[in-house]
């Protein structure tokens, strides 16, 4: 991204997606400590992959935790590659979860590509973890 226009749309949209999960880990840290209910799910997979795993107790919060973590990091240009990193994993597992379970690919979907933009576009920052070892020039 080398145009104004360009910076610009990308530091906006990184940052209402960084809002967007800090909304949520949010809601899913404070919905854990009040016992809020559990999203159901009409699809009986769906619904026989999220009981179990959300009846551990420590689910929520630690989901919740590593997508405040995540999105304050995508606040910033500096950090935004360790919020891509942070969020990539539970991003792949929301992409699996609604493709395979749920039927509802688009939401799914949209999260994963948008990560994977944010990946490329921060491709750079990576390749220290890719060349580990290597003499510098």
């Amino acid at each position: 991204m080398k145009s104004k226009l360009g910076s610009v749309a990308l530091a906006v949209s990184r940052c209402i997606y960084g809002l967007f999960f800090i909304f949520d880990g949010a809601v899913r840290v404070v919905g854990s400590i009040r016992g809020s209910p559990k999203p159901e799910f009409a699809q009986p997979a769906a619904q026989a992959f999220n009981g179990p795993l959300f009846a551990a107790p420590f689910t929520d919060p630690l989901l919740g935790a590593s997508f405040i973590v995540a999105g304050l990091a995508l606040l910033f240009n500096r950090t935004a590659p360790l919020g891509v990193a942070i969020l990539l994993p539970s991003i792949i597992v929301i992409f699996m979860f609604h493709l395979f379970l749920t039927g509802q690919i688009v939401w799914g979907a949209g999260h994963l590509l948008f990560v994977l933009f944010l990946l490329w576009v921060y491709r750079h920052a990576f390749t220290p973890l890719w060349n580990h070892g290597k003499p510098a020039p």
